[in-house]
């Protein structure tokens, strides 16, 4: 799993990001391929995206364009939603996709798009895309992460459960590299215990029985550290808004 961070911030950075590494890794499959000597698969593009509250509203059509024309699985979910509802905006920019889809059927044209996931929490929409991603992963195929965000910053901007705006501390490349290494354990202690399967793809993780009395039976594990944007972070913000404690 290759996973890349992109601080795009408009729906023309995105449609060219998404085009680069769509069509590098492309290549990079193909040239792979060709010198190990097994067939090709394309690669399997994954992004994860949120929108501005209170912001360019426009914009998210044309975002839901370009992810309809280049992912192949997207992960929508929240970004400094202020005081819209985050499902609003989600739904704004999955009009789009949906639009740009029938269209595609309409000229006849094949959309690569194929699973869409909508969680309106950052930190969880994050920590499934890494998750299923890393999942599907296969020795001959390529799969590629792009996160969308602003990652010079630690906090996003929210309402509070009275409805005031504020700064809750949260930093995306944080959340993500826990995310990973949180991943990577899990793998690892599937090759360690054989009598239990992690299943990884959803939030939050089971494990599956897969000897002994109980095959078959299957129980909650364990969710990653950060599994709620408000209730993880809300002990390091004070009442001003100012964070308590540097990341």
């Amino acid at each position: 799993l290759v996973t890349v961070y992109h601080e795009a911030s408009n729906p023309k950075e995105i449609r060219s990001a998404l085009h680069s590494l769509r069509s590098s890794f492309i290549m990079l499959a193909q040239i792979a391929a060709k010198e190990q000597k097994y067939k090709y698969k394309p690669p399997v593009l994954t992004a994860v995206l949120g929108c501005h509250g209170e912001q360019r509203r426009g914009d998210r059509a044309k975002c839901g364009w370009a992810l309809a024309e280049l992912c192949d699985r997207l992960v929508l979910t929240s970004h400094n939603s202020r005081t819209e509802p985050p499902m609003q905006i989600i739904e704004d920019v999955l009009d789009a996709v949906r639009g740009r889809q029938r269209e595609c059927v309409a000229e006849k044209l094949v959309s690569p798009l194929k699973e869409i996931h909508v969680i309106a929490d950052r930190a969880d929409a994050m920590k499934l895309a890494v998750n299923s991603s890393r999942a599907q992963t296969h020795d001959d195929t390529w799969n590629v992460l792009v996160v969308f965000g602003d990652g010079h910053k630690d906090y996003q901007e929210t309402t509070d459960p009275s409805g005031q705006v504020r700064r809750w501390l949260f930093h995306d490349r944080r959340v993500l590299l826990d995310a990973i290494e949180a991943a990577r354990c899990m793998e690892r202690h599937n090759s360690d215990d054989k009598k239990e399967r992690l299943d990884s793809r959803q939030v939050p993780w089971v494990t599956h029985a897969t000897a002994g009395q109980n095959v078959g039976q299957t129980r909650k594990a364990f969710q990653l550290k950060g599994q709620s944007l408000h209730w993880t972070y809300n002990s390091a913000v004070c009442p001003r808004g100012n964070a308590q404690q540097p990341l």
